[in-house]
């Protein structure tokens, strides 16, 4: 698990989960190797309830060399501690975790000093968009390369910690992904002939399926959405399933899935769109991170790293974003008449 992995806990886990860590951590009659454990699931549960000055401090304090701790440095080769570079080189690691939560983190990289250089070992998938929305000068490689070692190195979802990064920072520096202008330009030629507003929708975890994820919803549910907002709806759905008909009431769901290749792709499309309406997965990061209006519809439980909260109706990640959640588990009535009766007032 990444600092940023996926972990269904809700915020009232989270906080139970640290409370529990912190008493481990206080009473001295149990081991070391469990206050190490414990010191672990608190630094986790400091970042997810957005807790961040506790939570920098609480990652400098972690001996590096103990087993409970090792594991979250593997496999550095030289770990950088945030120290100044000089003339040294530094390589960062941004392969673990899921898809949503590299391009989440991805805003990092701009903040890091060049030193003697910068290299980002990223998933193939990224590997693209990453190239055209940062700093030319980073060298940026995929998994399958192998990523040169530099003088020192470090995880991508260590970067909130190693740089100290605050709620006005994290929202700061959206947008930050840039996808290439000729793959832009290339879909807006290909909708210019279907009428405006243009709303791309999401409703299911292409990479992970639908089955048992509180966070997907049928097509179906999106109905109400269709039948009311006027706009052509597109579909986000790299692959979609094989239920899926690309149609809601009636009227179609723009299918333009095939040509959609890595993530520069999917970014170069939503680039051109009016609104998305997405549930969490990727797609919403990409959208997020490019700064476009978007409704994220999330679970009863959300995932409590969306830092939630902190922004009314929205999340701390994406100043662009309008984040509803279900009053009650698996209903999405209410998220999704709240959206129409919100785009309705936006588009209508």
């Amino acid at each position: 698990m990444s600092i940023a992995g996926r972990s269904w806990l809700s915020r009232a886990d989270t906080e139970r989960r640290l409370a529990r860590a912190e008493a481990t951590i206080a009473d001295r009659r149990t081991d070391r190797d469990e206050r190490m454990a414990a010191a672990v699931q608190r630094l986790f549960a400091l970042w997810l309830l957005g807790r961040f000055d506790e939570c920098w401090s609480a990652f400098h304090d972690l001996p590096r060399d103990h087993e409970h701790v090792s594991w979250l440095v593997e496999p550095l080769h030289n770990a950088w501690t945030g120290t100044l570079l000089g003339d040294r080189s530094l390589t960062v690691h941004a392969t673990r975790g899921g898809l949503g939560d590299l391009i989440q983190m991805a805003r990092f990289i701009a903040l890091l000093p060049r030193g003697g250089g910068l290299v980002v070992e990223t998933r193939p998938a990224l590997l693209r968009l990453m190239q055209t929305s940062f700093d030319p000068a980073i060298v940026w490689t995929s998994r399958i390369d192998a990523a040169p070692p530099g003088d020192v190195d470090t995880q991508m979802d260590f970067l909130p910690f190693l740089l100290g990064v605050d709620l006005a920072t994290i929202g700061g520096a959206v947008p930050y992904l840039r996808p290439d202008p000729v793959d832009v330009e290339r879909w807006a030629t290909r909708l210019a002939s279907w009428p405006r507003p243009w709303i791309g929708v999401c409703w299911t975890n292409q990479e992970d399926g639908s089955v048992g994820d509180p966070r997907c919803l049928a097509l179906e549910s999106l109905a109400p959405l269709v039948r009311v907002v006027p706009a052509t709806y597109i579909s986000l759905i790299e692959r979609p399933p094989p239920e899926i008909t690309n149609s809601v009431d009636g009227r179609p769901i723009l299918d333009v899935a095939e040509p959609l290749g890595d993530f520069a792709d999917v970014a170069a499309l939503i680039a051109n769109l009016d609104h998305v309406v997405t549930i969490d997965t990727a797609v919403a990061h990409v959208a997020g991170g490019l700064g476009q209006p978007t409704h994220l519809l999330l679970p009863h439980e959300p995932f409590p790293n969306w830092l939630l909260g902190f922004v009314p109706g929205g999340t701390a990640w994406y100043p662009t974003m309008r984040t509803v959640r279900q009053t009650s588990p698996g209903e999405w009535g209410d998220v999704v008449a709240t959206v129409v009766a919100e785009l309705s007032d936006r588009l209508g």
